[in-house]
């Protein structure tokens, strides 16, 4: 499987699971939390993304995607 859909699969799961579970919006994983450059359900999908490659540690992950 290609990785774009690979990773565009992983983002609709992310939503989809995001969506059903409220209490996850209250939530602000990225420290950006005036003017976020991109949202909670993308850094989930980036961070499973990059264990999913292989990838465990965060610099690794950032360097990777």
């Amino acid at each position: 499987m290609k990785l774009e859909i690979q990773i565009i699969q992983l983002f609709l799961w992310v939503c989809i699971t995001y969506d059903k579970h409220p209490t996850l919006r209250y939530q602000r994983w990225s420290p950006n939390t005036t003017k976020p450059l991109f949202t909670n359900q993308e850094l989930i999908t980036v961070y499973l993304f990059g264990h999913l490659q292989g990838r465990f540690k965060q610099k690794t992950i950032y360097s990777y995607v």
